[in-house]
């Protein structure tokens, strides 16, 4: 269960991607915002699987490695926020 709920939470921080991605695709704007739309509602979607699945502090925890505001902070500062 456990892997899995990692997997979820891998899926729904790759799905972010194609909200970067689509703007500059060779798309009309209406398939542009429905792809937007899709990969958020379905970014959604894993990451509370993800969080059913391993639990709130640990998708808590790697959300806190994932923010680049986090990345100079040592381990100690991270934990006490």
């Amino acid at each position: 269960m456990y892997r899995l709920g990692l997997i979820f939470f891998v899926v729904s921080c790759a799905l972010w991607l194609p909200i970067v991605i689509v703007p500059f695709l060779p798309l009309t704007t209406g398939v542009k915002a429905i792809i937007a739309a899709v990969s958020a509602v379905l970014a959604e979607i894993c990451f509370w699987i993800a969080v059913l699945l391993i639990g709130k502090e640990v998708v808590h925890k790697y959300r806190s490695y994932l923010n680049p505001k986090n990345w100079k902070k040592n381990k100690k500062e991270r934990e006490h926020e």
